[in-house]
This record gives C-alpha cells, structure tokens and sequence, in this order.
C-alpha cells in the first residue's frame, strides 16, 4: 500500500487502528544509493538510544502526495521491539 507511492514505513494509528505497531521498508546505504533490503515489522516499539548528532532530511507524507518538510532527527537510533511472531 504504502510502497507503490513511495513510502517507506506506516504505523497503525495512521490507518485508524490504536496499536503499537509499525512497518517499515529497510534499506542499505551503499555509496550513493540504497539498496531495499525488505520489509520490517515493530509490534510494541520503544527507542532505547539515540546519537547526540542530529541530521536534516526532507521528508514526506502518504496524506499529503507532492509536499514535503525539512525534518531534523537523531542521526541514529536504536530500537527495542518484537516481530509479528513475538520474536525480539
């Protein structure tokens, strides 16, 4: 759904649902270009970590095709969750 208009992640509550659960396409950084890795899913998700280094990229919503925002996040974080299946 969220992969043919070139998203890269949803989260449930977005689709109406009131779940801790979201699902995201991950991808590989490899020089200048990225390379889909597949498809990820968090039930329960809670970041654990966070880098003091923080980045700018422009990013986009599903809602609104064609508009965009610089958003400014921790460089990277880490994330504590389960799978579909209750595997950490």
């Amino acid at each position: 759904m969220y992969a043919k208009d070139n998203g890269c992640g949803l989260a449930a509550p977005q689709c109406g649902v009131n779940l801790r659960v979201m699902v995201y396409n991950y991808q590989r950084i490899e020089g200048e270009g990225r390379k889909p890795e597949g498809e990820v899913v968090f039930v329960n998700p809670r970041i654990t970590a966070h880098s003091e280094e923080k980045c700018e990229m422009l990013e986009g919503c599903l809602s609104f095709p064609n508009f965009g925002a610089p958003v400014v996040r921790p460089a990277w974080v880490e994330v504590q969750a389960v799978d579909l299946d209750g595997t950490p």
